[in-house]
């Protein structure tokens, strides 16, 4: 393959990628939303999402705790 083909090989791919970009614009496809249109949980599936939320950062302190407890810095003074 000579240069001269190589050269206009690799023009044309890039005017080709250029082309491509243009047409993959992602925001042009985004649909609009707004908070009204999310959906909502009834108030009985809110609280049980949040019990659960609360129930699982109880037991990352928990765990945290223990950790600390383990290692004796729990009471240790806090250091600068």
């Amino acid at each position: 393959m000579s240069s001269d083909a190589g050269n206009a090989s690799f023009k044309s791919n890039k005017e080709d990628s250029s082309e491509t970009e243009k047409q993959s614009d992602w925001t042009e496809n985004v649909p609009e939303t707004s908070e009204q249109e999310a959906p909502t949980l009834s108030p009985t599936a809110r609280a049980t999402s949040n019990l659960q939320l609360i129930d699982f950062i109880l037991k990352d302190l928990q765990a945290l705790h223990d950790r600390l407890k383990e290692r004796d810095l729990l009471d240790a003074p806090l250091q600068k």
